[in-house]
């Protein structure tokens, strides 16, 4: 018998993948959900970013938000908080101070853990 796959099949692998760190296979997996007519969500792509964020992959995991904008996917303070996470791990503090910005005008609520990371980009970027 053939599984369908669903936003919840697709959803699980790419979570698997970020609890792995293995971010090729989670952007892949979210590339096969367009090709399959799969819708993404919020959740599936954040669990995207947070692969990218665990491999220091920092520009795969602005390139997901980059989409999620384009494909008008709701972004969350958990989507805004990987990316400045991961920029923060490579100094990439204008990125992470552009990303506290548009928080601003999207109306989404900062942490402290969002402006942990963004602190700790700013301190380690110079």
């Amino acid at each position: 018998r053939r599984i369908d796959p669903s936003a919840i099949t697709y959803g699980a692998c790419i979570s698997a993948c970020a609890h792995g760190g293995n971010w090729q296979a989670a952007l892949s997996l979210l590339c096969q959900m367009a090709v399959h007519g799969v819708e993404c969500d919020t959740i599936t792509c954040n669990s995207c970013i947070t692969a990218c964020d665990r491999s220091d992959q920092w520009q795969a995991g602005l390139a997901v938000l980059s989409e999620m904008i384009l494909r008008t996917v709701q972004s969350s303070e958990v989507t805004y908080g990987a990316c400045i996470s991961a920029c923060s791990k490579r100094g990439q503090w204008q990125n992470a101070v552009s990303l506290l910005h548009d928080m601003t005008i999207r109306r989404l609520c900062k942490n402290v853990i969002v402006y942990s990371a963004g602190i700790s980009a700013c301190s380690s970027g110079g």
